[in-house]
């Protein structure tokens, strides 16, 4: 497979590609790189959004629905999303044609393998990790090509080719096409089991990892604070440990909270290189910043100044990210969608609010809330409340025990956490209206369309913005 993807992206000499499922911010960063290098790229999905938008607006054909008559004439070859199953029609034209078929994480991988490439991946932090690399190595020498997953910066940016000669990319390893890529380094930002819909275990989740870790060129770079991590990458001179536990190579000392900032040293192989005033809230961005940080050291960059700059970064959207008041209170949306991660973002929201912190979840797919449904009651503890709605069920069949009902008797067993369950997002949106009081914060958590209660949100924000 390796090699026919290989061949069909030599001498693009405008050749048309078709992507299937390009609204997704992954199909529109491969879409644009294909476009940069050179083939005539078209694309379709179901409903337009800024990526398709923007997409059009640097020349490429997006068409909104799908139709066999896409691929005529016929592309050279097609790039399916994940989401976009094989009895797709599209794809069983394009099969019953000829017309090679790959999905994006294939195709990916081939396309970086002409650059120094840091790829990035964990099952948490992933995409701000990529982001604080790219603007770590932006500060400490140029910017870098950088494909990230999710829109960053005023622009919304998830695709730059760059002008320093390293790419910087998320890898995903939620398909299993993380074992595609041959990175110089890689980073590794944590493990936990995810991903049932394709892996049957958590076993051949954490291979995954570890084959990636072994195809690495030049070094890993792993959070030391991860037990998973530290016997599952090699010790060897060339892998570098980040985190707060002692022994870690690039060090965060000395970490103080307060509600509006964090305070921390940065130490490299023992030597203190610089302190922050970290204004993004939560233990696990410290992590994040310091994966940037060892990213630079790795890359023989400026690591002063990459640590200077820590604190101008912007953070990526749907990361706790502030989008309006709500009957006064304050709104933000984070994608978090697994316990873990639910858990670091109360946290963090806990330490920051000036009052109480309330909650709308949307539990994302069936298999995963079958999976950790015991789990998810402990990572909302300490909060006012929580909302749940449905579950979102990204093209996954409901399953006995991984649907709402089921989501709810756990939270029921434990009874910590006052829960009340809705039909819908907007019976959500109205009942928090009537809970919420002007020192509040609402968290919107969850990794599906959730973020449409954004756009509700009261227009009249206050300048400060930050969390």
């Amino acid at each position: 497979m390796r090699e026919i993807i290989q061949t069909c992206l030599q001498n693009p000499g405008n050749a048309p590609v078709h992507c299937v499922g390009i609204g997704g911010v992954g199909m529109a960063g491969i879409a644009a790189a294909l476009h940069d290098a050179g083939f005539r790229v078209t694309g379709c999905d179901l409903i337009p959004n800024r990526l398709t938008q923007r997409l059009a607006d640097n020349g490429i054909s997006v068409q909104i629905g799908h139709d066999v008559a896409h691929l005529t004439p016929p592309p050279r070859f097609v790039v399916r999303s994940t989401a976009v199953p094989l009895d797709h029609p599209e794809i069983q034209a394009a099969q019953a044609q000829g017309i090679p078929v790959f999905q994006r994480g294939e195709v990916w991988p081939a396309l970086l393998r002409a650059h120094t490439t840091v790829a990035i991946s964990g099952t948490h932090g992933k995409t701000t990790t990529s982001a604080l690399c790219v603007h770590a190595v932006r500060a400490a020498a140029d910017l870098p090509g950088y494909f990230i997953g999710g829109e960053w910066e005023a622009d919304g940016q998830v695709y730059q080719p760059g002008r320093y000669p390293v790419f910087i990319t998320e890898a995903d390893e939620s398909d299993g096409t993380l074992q595609h890529y041959h990175p110089a380094f890689a980073v590794i930002t944590g493990i936990d089991y995810d991903h049932m819909e394709h892996f049957r275990d958590e076993q051949t989740f954490i291979n995954v990892f570890r084959q990636f870790a072994q195809q690495t060129e030049r070094g890993v770079i792993y959070c030391g604070d991860d037990p998973r991590l530290t016997h599952l990458v090699p010790a060897t001179p060339a892998s570098r440990s980040y985190g707060f536990h002692a022994d870690c190579a690039i060090r965060a000392l000395d970490v103080q909270a307060s509600k509006r900032e964090t305070r921390f040293t940065i130490a490299v192989d023992g030597r203190i290189r610089g302190e922050v005033l970290w204004p993004i809230p939560g233990r696990y961005n410290v992590q994040n910043a310091l994966a940037a940080i060892a990213v630079v050291d790795a890359l023989g960059a400026d690591v002063d100044r990459a640590i200077e700059q820590l604190p101008a970064f912007q953070p990526v959207r749907r990361r706790f990210e502030y989008v309006g008041r709500h009957h006064g209170a304050r709104v933000f949306t984070d994608y978090a969608h697994h316990p873990t991660e639910i858990a670091a973002l109360v946290a963090a929201a806990r330490e920051r609010a000036p009052g109480r912190v309330l909650a709308i979840f949307q539990p994302h797919r069936y298999t995963r809330t079958r999976a950790l449904g015991p789990q998810f009651p402990a990572a909302f503890a300490g909060l006012a409340q929580v909302i749940l709605v449905p579950v979102y069920a990204a093209s996954e069949s409901p399953l006995s025990g991984g649907d709402l009902p089921d989501l709810v008797a756990h939270f029921e067993q434990t009874g910590a956490t006052p829960t009340v369950c809705t039909a819908d997002l907007t019976a959500a949106w109205q009942l928090a209206g009537e809970m919420l009081q002007a020192d509040d914060w609402l968290l919107l958590i969850g990794a599906g369309d959730i973020e449409q209660l954004a756009l509700r949100c009261e227009t009249d924000a206050p300048t400060d913005a930050s969390p």
